[in-house]
């Protein structure tokens, strides 16, 4: 699980990020899939706030090491995500 705090956490997923064409959908509440389309690949990213602070894991190996002494980090899925869902936010408040 990892906390988002400011968008310097963001900078090496932004640079990953925008070397692939990544697809973001929601999958239902406070959960995102998002799709590398060159790899056929998939994952979940979820986000959820605890005591007014938000965080977010993803199922990618990145995101949620299985192997040896890693700790997560910020993947270029949970950039995705985090734009998607700040552009959803923004359309919503032009609208009204």
């Amino acid at each position: 699980m990892i906390q988002i705090q400011r968008r310097e956490q963001f900078t090496k997923a932004a640079e990953r990020a925008s070397k692939e064409k990544l697809s973001v959908r929601r999958y239902e509440p406070h959960v995102y899939e998002v799709t590398n389309k060159a790899k056929a690949h998939t994952y979940l990213v979820r986000f959820e706030q605890r005591h007014g602070q938000v965080f977010g894991t993803c199922t990618c190996e990145a995101g949620t090491p299985t192997r040896g002494k890693r700790v997560p980090m910020v993947c270029k899925h949970l950039f995705a995500a985090v734009l998607f869902v700040r552009a959803v936010r923004q359309m919503r408040q032009a609208a009204h």
